[in-house]
C-alpha cells in the first residue's frame, strides 16, 4: 500500500493525538500547572456519532466543531458537517448545537458524502477557515483525507454564528494534493498593518505535497495568501504530522503524529514542540503521554485564547458508543493554570469546563 493510501485509510477511521503531563511546568515564556485529567465534554456537544476538530471562540461562548450526526430529520447521509454550540457565559451550560447553513451537506441517500470539518477562526472572529472536499476542491472527486482543500468564509457580525458568506477556496494555497487542518496564528494581534514586529498572521496547515502528511506554514491576510508556503522542517518526519495549533504567545505548538505503516496500522498521539522566542526554530516535538494519550486515538487539539484549556478528539474508553457498541470520537477537555507545577484539581470546581 502506498504512503498516501495508508494515510487516507487511517484518517477515515480517525487519527490519534497524545497530550503529555510530563512536559514540565515552564511552557514558552509562562509557567503553568500540569494538564488536568481529561474530561468528556458530554451532551449536547458529544453524541452517539463522531465529533472532532473543535474551535472555541476568543470569548469562550461559541464552540465550533465537526460531527457526522444528521443535520435534521431529512438528512440521510452521515457526512461530516460543521456545527456550532453557544452558551450565555463561560460558566453556563452549552445549548443544543446547530448545523451551519454553509455546509455542503449531502442529504439524500446515494449522494457523495462531502466533508466540511476542522473549523478555525481568525483572531477577530470575522474569518472562518475549514477543510472540505466539496465540489470545486482539488483534486476533483477526491474525498478527505486523500483530497480536500482549505476553504474560507467571512461574516460581518462576529456575534452571528450563522452569518457566514458563501465559502471560497483559499487562492494561492490549494494544490492537486490534500490541504487540511488550518490553524491561524496572529503574531502581532491587531497590529500587523501598523508595522508589527513579527509580520503578518500565519496559517499552519497539513498537506501531502511532500509525499507525507506534513505541517506547512504560510502568511495569510483577509483570506489571501502572501508568499509561498514552506514546510515546518523541525517537526516533519516520515511519520504523519498534523495539527499545528500555537499557544497565544507563539512558543508552544501542539501537533499530532503517528506511524502509518500497513503492518501496524496508525496510532496518532499528541506532541508539543517549543521555542524560546518567535524567531527561533522549533524544538523536537515531545510526546504528551498519559493520561492525555490513551490506547485509543487522541487527535485534533485546539487551545483556548488564554492557553489554559485544551480540547481534543478521542475514542478512548468513556466516549459515547456508536450503534455498533464501539466508542465514538468525542471531544475531551483538559485544563491548566498559571503558577507552579503539579496538578491543582481543587482550583477547578466540577464541572469546570461549563
Amino acid at each position: 500500500m502506498g504512503r498516501l493510501a495508508v494515510v487516507a485509510a487511517a484518517a477515515v477511521v480517525g487519527s490519534g493525538f497524545t497530550l503529555h503531563a510530563d512536559a514540565g511546568p515552564h511552557h514558552g515564556g509562562k509557567h503553568y500547572t500540569e494538564w488536568s485529567e481529561p474530561v468528556n465534554m458530554g451532551a449536547p456537544i458529544n453524541s452517539e456519532f463522531h465529533e472532532s476538530g473543535a474551535k472555541l471562540t476568543r470569548q469562550g461562548r461559541s464552540l465550533y466543531f465537526a460531527s457526522n450526526r444528521p443535520c435534521g430529520a431529512d438528512d440521510a447521509v452521515l457526512d461530516f458537517n460543521i456545527w456550532v454550540a453557544r452558551r450565555k457565559h463561560v460558566h453556563a451550560e452549552w445549548e443544543a448545537p446547530e448545523c451551519l447553513h454553509i455546509n455542503a451537506n449531502a442529504r439524500t441517500e446515494g449522494e457523495m458524502p462531502w466533508s466540511d470539518r476542522e473549523p478555525e477562526l481568525s483572531d477577530d472572529g470575522h474569518w472562518l477557515l475549514f477543510s472540505s472536499d466539496r465540489p470545486g476542491s482539488l483534486p476533483e472527486g477526491q474525498l478527505i483525507p486523500a483530497g480536500g482543500d482549505i476553504w474560507a468564509s467571512w461574516r460581518h457580525d462576529v456575534r452571528d454564528d450563522q452569518g457566514w458568506s458563501e465559502p471560497f477556496r483559499v487562492p494561492g494555497l490549494d494544490t492537486e494534493f490534500s490541504e487540511r487542518g488550518p490553524q491561524y496564528f496572529e503574531r502581532d494581534r491587531g497590529h500587523y498593518l501598523l508595522g508589527g514586529r513579527h509580520g503578518l498572521p500565519q496559517l499552519y496547515f497539513s498537506t501531502t505535497r511532500s509525499g507525507f502528511l506534513d505541517l506547512w506554514v504560510v502568511s495569510l491576510l483577509h483570506g489571501t495568501v502572501w508568499g509561498a508556503p514552506e514546510p515546518v522542517t523541525e517537526v516533519n518526519t516520515e511519520l504523519v504530522e498534523a495539527g499545528g495549533v500555537l499557544s497565544p504567545d507563539g512558543r508552544e505548538m501542539y501537533i499530532f503524529r503517528g506511524d502509518p505503516r500497513p503492518q501496524v496500522g496508525i496510532d496518532l498521539d499528541l506532541y508539543v514542540a517549543r521555542r524560546p522566542h518567535l524567531n527561533a526554530p522549533w524544538s523536537d516535538p515531545v510526546s504528551l503521554g498519559e493520561p492525555l494519550n490513551s490506547p485509543g486515538n487522541d487527535q485534533e487539539p485546539t487551545l483556548s485564547d488564554d492557553g489554559r484549556l485544551l480540547i481534543f478528539a478521542s475514542n478512548r474508553d468513556g466516549s459515547m458508543l456508536l450503534p455498533n457498541g464501539v466508542p465514538s470520537l468525542d471531544l475531551w477537555i483538559v485544563k491548566r493554570q498559571p503558577g507552579k507545577a503539579g496538578p491543582r484539581p481543587w482550583l477547578w470546581p466540577w464541572p469546570w469546563w461549563r
